[in-house]
């Protein structure tokens, strides 16, 4: 049986992600590498990290930065200044880098896990979450059970994951990125790999299933208190 490695936010860190595959004794034959997004933007290598993931062909859910990108790159927003050092440091073309984007799922989900980039709905079947939602969500109101992406102060927030452990029972393992904390967050089935690798922090490998986690420390320099 092939493990199962996930891999939470990378945001450019090209030196560790190479150093963790290293440490995990990554083998593409015999493994099946799963990035939760946010492979790009903010940190030193993004075309690097993309180029990786592109020529390797290897899955990867939607995040919001590479939702940036294709926006950026499909003149649906401002072509802003990472995305032009992307496109001049990758070794694909910005008609292949479109292609790849495009094809680019917003969640994987298997008779073990479900795999997506931010979360989703507790209050409805994961096929009816906005695509958007499920690359931006941090917060849900429990009252009117609305998505937000950030704290807008209301004493109703609760996280996600907590309100969808709270709502919804089962034995898929749900793996996020998105929401960078110092630690692993493991709530139930539900576990969060972004590390703040990009701030300071590390990047983290969950391994599956024999439930192990892996990291290796971020050579960035700490921007803040995350």
């Amino acid at each position: 049986m092939k493990r199962k490695i996930f891999i939470g936010d990378i945001h450019g860190c090209y030196t560790e992600l190479k150093k963790l595959l290293k440490k995990l004794d990554y083998n593409s034959k015999q493994d099946r590498l799963i990035s939760l997004g946010d492979l790009i933007n903010k940190g030193p290598a993004s075309a690097k990290v993309l180029d990786f993931f592109m020529s390797n062909d290897l899955e990867v859910v939607k995040g919001n930065h590479e939702d940036w990108l294709y926006r950026a790159l499909t003149g649906q927003c401002k072509l802003y200044e990472e995305a032009k050092t992307i496109l001049s440091d990758s070794a694909y073309s910005k008609k292949e880098i479109i292609s790849w984007l495009e094809s680019l799922p917003a969640y994987i989900k298997e008779d073990d896990f479900v795999a997506v980039h931010a979360g989703f709905s507790p209050y409805c079947k994961l096929k009816e979450n906005l695509e958007r939602d499920l690359f931006t969500v941090r917060y849900v109101d429990k009252e009117s059970q609305e998505l937000f992406a950030k704290d807008n102060g209301s004493q109703k927030l609760s996280p996600w994951y907590e309100e969808f452990a709270y709502h919804k029972s089962g034995k898929r393992e749900i793996i996020h990125g998105h929401w960078a904390k110092k630690k692993v967050c493991e709530y139930g089935r539900i576990i969060g790999l972004d590390t703040g690798c990009v701030y300071g922090g590390y990047l983290t490998a969950y391994l599956f299933p024999s439930k192990r986690i892996v990291q290796v420390p971020s050579e960035q320099r700490k921007q803040f208190d995350y």
